[in-house]
């Protein structure tokens, strides 16, 4: 009895269907509970803010920590906090910091007064250095095959709103950078993820006009976390 060439087709695809999952599953590694104790982290913008209060979350985890920041002064005194806290649970944990200058703070301002070199900085600061930080570690941690990426990105990030035209699509890129960088480093066993945190109670956050804060306080609405 002949069979129809459509279902010898379906057949063909189920089968090599069925190969291609069994090779990806048993050639994945298996994603065993991340545990951060003795783990070295590397918290950029660590200074202060969102930044300086993960740092102490991952001391509290066990990790050893580096922090990155562009004043000197901040990242001394945070040193300081964040090395007596480690004291404390005399797990014998470590913490340097690195002073690297980026360039300024971000901006609010309406699209046609704000000027291009803004929108420059911003990708530099938002972005780019992001991706430069993440290009210093990423080999390691292939070749390690283990480890985790997160990024803070911004409500801003989930939903634009006015006076953000240079700032919100530096947030964006983030998410596209991390969702694309997921799938490369998948096969390695790292994982990546990425916050969006609305407005937080931070130095930078302060000195937002007035005007705009009450505008982007509404982002509480649009938070989301991806892991």
């Amino acid at each position: 009895m002949a069979y129809p060439w459509s279902a010898l087709v379906l057949v063909g695809v189920i089968i090599v269907t069925l190969i291609l999952f069994l090779v990806l599953y048993f050639s994945t590694p298996s994603r065993r509970n991340f545990s951060l104790k003795k783990k070295h982290a590397v918290v950029t913008g660590g200074s202060k803010g969102i930044g300086k209060e993960l740092a102490f979350a991952l001391i509290s985890r066990g990790c050893n920590i580096s922090i990155i920041a562009r004043n000197e002064k901040d990242l001394k005194t945070a040193c300081e906090d964040l090395q007596t806290a480690a004291d404390q649970r005399a797990q014998h944990q470590k913490v340097r910091w690195y002073s690297l200058d980026l360039t300024k703070d971000f901006t609010e301002a309406p699209f046609d007064i704000q000027p291009i070199t803004d929108f420059e900085n911003q990708m530099r600061v938002n972005f780019l250095s992001a991706v430069y930080a993440t290009r210093c570690v990423v080999a390691g941690m292939k070749w390690k095959r283990s480890g985790h990426i997160s990024f803070v990105s911004s409500a801003a990030g989930q939903c634009a709103i006015y006076g953000y035209t240079a700032y919100a699509p530096t947030k964006f890129a983030l998410r596209g950078f991390a969702d694309a960088l997921q799938m490369e480093l998948f096969p390695y066993n790292i994982n990546v993820s990425i916050l969006y945190p609305p407005n937080t109670d931070t130095e930078v956050n302060s000195n937002v006009n007035s005007v705009f804060s009450k505008v982007s306080s509404t982002s509480t609405h649009f938070m989301r976390m991806t892991m």
